[in-house]
């Protein structure tokens, strides 16, 4: 199996090399880094501890910048991999901006070596269970120990796992520490590596609340002024399928309840023209959030076409939904709109956000809906909403909760560094 994979990610390495060549010197973009090249000069002075991290998309990169920040406090530096254009822009504006950040190694042997020599990080941070075999093996090499943070294994994930369990469980196994969510994740965890390696359940990243930035909420704040007084319904992180289903439920909602408004944000942006042109049929007035300084009081619908945002639309919103879910994708982050303290929507496709699920459940601010029945599940929190359920109360004591995962996954990740000594 793995002179399979070997062969494969050659097969797709080198016309992608070709590719990323030809992306650097004639337009001038970053993939180069994708090779382990041009790689960013490193902050920091050079005698901290360096912890690297890896990321997917913006949901990961989100969730690793809290332990940017929390590693920092503990005088490590960190650099910060990431996958997509997205995810990159969001790891680069923010704040939290780690010593360097760059697009993830295609998971080529050659291309893997030449990153861990130019950075010689101590350890190596997987966010969300991110499997690339090669980076896994040249660690275990180098003597440099991995850990997987926030880890989470679907039942989908674990049938094709345990299909390849004899490559996929030594993939696993090659980490120093599998850090997981839920007791299921840790289950599926210890039956792919057969006790191989530390298994713990630490709980979900997610959990620890990030209020928005300032200055972004100021800026939504100015921009949504005008439905100061209306019912905003943010629905965030929409997928293929979803915009027609969300369009739908608001044009039969807005018969009873003239004053809701809605946001509408699709997790990726190369669907901007694709989402636009559905909002354009639905005959709604819609603003368009790049290019509205402010919204007007009329205008139906706000189509957020940056990222970034979306944190602050949620403290600004009276409820939410959240994508991924209508469409059997598994789910975005359940957590950050009921961190603001307004009930969540979703569908029944939740799989891969099981810990948010379970906690909005707990708190009783998830309410799980079917296509069919959107209107009405939307309907009826707005009857809630008008009788001032305490939905605020109960995101204030959700974001209690959640405060100790991220000071407890530092604490694992540095004995890890100490070890290594």
């Amino acid at each position: 199996m793995k002179f399979v994979y070997y062969c494969f990610t050659f097969a797709y390495g080198i016309p992608l090399s070709f590719y990323f060549f030809w992306q650097s010197w004639f337009r001038g973009k970053g993939e180069i880094e994708r090779l382990g090249r041009n790689l960013p000069a490193l902050n920091g002075a050079s005698n901290q501890r360096l912890v690297w991290l890896v990321a997917s998309s913006v949901g990961e990169v989100v969730i690793a910048l809290r332990l940017v920040s929390a590693l920092r406090d503990r005088g490590v530096r960190t650099i910060l991999s990431v996958t997509t254009a997205a995810g990159r822009k969001q790891a680069i504006e923010s704040s939290l901006s780690p010593d360097a950040v760059f697009y993830h190694p295609l998971d080529l042997p050659h291309v893997v070596r030449r990153v861990i020599s130019f950075f010689n990080p101590d350890e190596i941070v997987l966010v969300e269970t991110e499997l690339w075999p090669v980076l896994l093996e040249i660690a275990a090499e180098s003597g440099i120990p991995v850990v997987q943070a926030s880890g989470s294994i679907s039942p989908r994930s674990f049938r094709r796992y345990r299909a390849l369990k004899p490559y996929f469980g030594q993939v696993l196994a090659s980490s120093r520490a599998l850090l997981m969510q839920t007791e299921q994740d840790a289950h599926f965890a210890s039956e792919l590596t057969d006790g191989r390696t530390e298994v713990e359940v630490m709980g979900s990243l997610k959990e620890e609340y990030s209020p928005p930035d300032p200055e972004k909420l100021k800026i939504a704040r100015d921009r949504l002024a005008a439905w100061d007084r209306m019912v905003v319904w943010a629905c965030g992180s929409t997928r293929p399928g979803e915009e027609k289903l969300l369009l739908s439920a608001f044009a039969k909602l807005r018969e009873s309840y003239p004053n809701l408004r809605m946001i509408l944000a699709p997790r990726h942006l190369d669907r901007v023209a694709e989402v636009k042109q559905l909002i354009a049929e639905s005959q709604f007035s819609y603003a368009v959030w790049s290019e509205a300084s402010q919204v007007a009081l009329e205008t139906d619908l706000l189509f957020v076409d940056e990222i970034g945002w979306l944190n602050a639309i949620y403290h600004l919103s009276q409820l939410a939904f959240v994508g991924g879910t209508l469409v059997p994708i598994g789910g975005h982050n359940l957590l950050e709109p009921a961190f603001a303290g307004i009930p969540v929507i979703y569908g029944p496709h939740h799989s891969e956000q099981q810990v948010g699920h379970e906690l909005l459940q707990q708190y009783k601010l998830g309410f799980v809906t079917e296509p069919g029945s959107l209107s009405e599940t939307v309907a009826q929190l707005l009857a809630e909403l008008a009788m001032d359920h305490d939905f605020h109360d109960r995101g204030t004591a959700l974001r209690e909760r959640g405060g100790k995962v991220v000071a407890d996954c530092v604490e694992k990740i540095l004995s890890l560094i100490a070890e290594r000594d």
